[in-house]
């Protein structure tokens, strides 16, 4: 797959929103850092290899970020903050069951920039493990979705447009679940995976506890 040198869409600032120029910089190391992870993955990231992609020396990485670890955990924070900004906007203007299939779409891979972030997010995934802070910050992610997704639920249950007596939170990880399977599946299997059949597993899914007459 050949890598954008651009953020994954999901990740990049509003347009026309003021950008200084440290923070442009930073952002600039950040995409590095990504372009990085995807050629070579999270292991064998080294700074050097971040101002590979950068095209520039070490010394252009570590004038903002002092450490590898500093610059991935920046790298993944920014990553999971475009998926909540996606979310949220995704959200606008839409009402009923609608709410909860934005929420899972927001989070899977439907798109070039969806598959990049998700290729991204796995690479990370295994280094989590005896990595506290960058364990921390995957735990964020699956919080949010799941505190998303109970309070759907909740207000879809009050207006009676899914059934009575559903334990909500076992049913809000069980979508999280979901849509973390359609990721791996597109990443690995994309052809069985497609778009249109990731979003008609959600649609699926999420039928299963309407109503009768939702």
């Amino acid at each position: 797959m050949a890598i954008s040198r651009e953020a994954p869409a999901r990740t990049r600032r509003k347009a026309g929103a003021a950008v200084s120029n440290n923070e442009r910089k930073r952002q600039e190391v950040l995409e590095a850092t990504w372009r990085a992870i995807l050629r070579v993955g999270v292991e064998n990231v080294t700074i050097r290899e971040i101002a590979g992609e950068l095209q520039a020396t070490t010394g252009a990485v570590v004038h903002y970020f002092r450490t590898k670890d500093e610059v991935l955990l920046y790298a993944l924070d920014h990553l999971i903050t475009g998926m909540v900004e996606e979310v949220t906007q995704c959200l606008e203007g839409v009402e009923g069951i609608a709410r909860l299939e934005c929420i899972l779409h927001a989070s899977l891979p439907l798109d070039e920039a969806g598959e990049t972030a998700w290729r991204i997010w796995l690479a990370f995934l295994r280094t989590c493990v005896g990595n506290e802070k960058l364990g921390a910050e995957h735990q964020r992610r699956y919080a949010f979705m799941r505190s998303a997704l109970v309070d759907e639920l909740t207000r879809l249950q009050a207006q009676k447009a899914i059934r009575a007596g559903l334990d909500l939170k076992l049913e809000a990880d069980a979508m999280v679940a979901l849509a973390d399977g359609l990721g791996v599946g597109r990443v690995i299997d994309p052809e069985r995976f497609d778009p249109e059949q990731q979003r008609m597993l959600v649609t699926r899914h999420i039928a299963a506890f309407l109503t009768p007459q939702a």
